[in-house]
């Protein structure tokens, strides 16, 4: 059976895993997204600049949706 591919995949990324495990978390979402599909991500605010790191070098680009004081909601396309 072929990889499975979705439109979107949608997370509460763990604030407490560790900043290696988080960008394999998003490299493998990454790879099970079909061109032009977005991850949606809620993390803690303290990760914000971390996933928007990320996100520019995994998928090229960045979107910060929503900030409120302890959490932030982020998205990005992959192209």
């Amino acid at each position: 059976m072929g990889e499975v591919q979705f439109n979107t995949v949608v997370s509460n990324l763990p604030g407490q895993v560790g900043r290696e495990l988080l960008f394999i978390i998003l490299s493998d979402a990454k790879d099970h997204l079909k061109s032009g599909g977005q991850i949606v991500v809620v993390t803690i605010s303290g990760l914000r600049e971390f996933i928007k790191w990320n996100f520019k070098e995994i998928f090229g680009n960045y979107q910060k949706l929503e900030q409120g004081r302890t959490h932030t909601v982020a998205v990005a396309i992959r192209e």
